[in-house]
C-alpha cells in the first residue's frame, strides 16, 4: 500500500514537473520571437530618426519609402510587405513571418499659442507596428517616437 502511494506521489510530481517545463519552454520561445520583433521595430525607428526633417520637407517626403501612409512595407528590402521574416533559424529557414506597418502623423505642440518661437515648428509621430502569429496566437508590437524639425 505504501509503495503504491509513493509511486502515485512520484507520478504526480513528474507530471507537474513536465507541465512546468513545457510552460517555461513556451514562455522562452514567445520571448525570443518578441525580442526579434522588437529589434526590427527599433531598427526602423532608428532609421526614421535618421531621415532629415527640415521645414521645406513635407510629410509625404518623410514617407518616401511607402506608397501610402499606414500600408505595410518591407523592412530593409527583406521579404515582402505582408511576409516579413521576424524569426529565422540558424540554417536560414524562416520560422515566423509578420506584417510591418509604418504610420506618420502630425503631432500637435502643447501650448503652442503661448510659445512664440514654435509657431512654425512641426512635430511628427512615427509609429511602427509589427503583427505576427506564433503558436496559433496573434501578437502585435508597436514602437513610436516623436520627431521634431532639424532646422528649428
Amino acid at each position: 500500500m505504501e509503495t503504491v502511494a509513493a509511486m502515485a506521489i512520484i507520478a504526480i510530481l513528474g507530471a507537474s514537473l513536465m507541465v512546468g517545463l513545457l510552460a517555461a519552454h513556451r514562455h522562452v520561445a514567445v520571448s525570443r520571437v518578441m525580442t526579434a520583433g522588437r529589434i526590427i521595430l527599433q531598427r526602423n525607428i532608428d532609421r526614421a530618426m535618421g531621415v532629415p526633417f527640415l521645414s521645406n520637407i513635407t510629410r509625404a517626403e518623410v514617407l518616401a519609402e511607402t506608397a501610402t501612409d499606414g500600408t505595410p512595407y518591407s523592412h530593409e528590402g527583406i521579404g515582402t510587405a505582408t511576409s516579413l521574416p521576424v524569426l529565422t533559424s540558424n540554417d536560414g529557414r524562416v520560422l515566423v513571418t509578420g506584417t510591418l506597418t509604418r504610420i506618420v502623423r502630425d503631432e500637435p505642440i502643447p501650448n503652442a499659442s503661448a510659445l512664440s518661437d514654435v509657431s512654425t515648428a512641426k512635430l511628427l509621430r512615427v509609429t511602427f507596428r509589427l503583427r505576427y502569429n506564433y503558436l496559433n496566437r496573434n501578437y502585435t508590437q508597436e514602437l513610436a517616437s516623436i520627431r521634431a524639425q532639424d532646422d528649428q
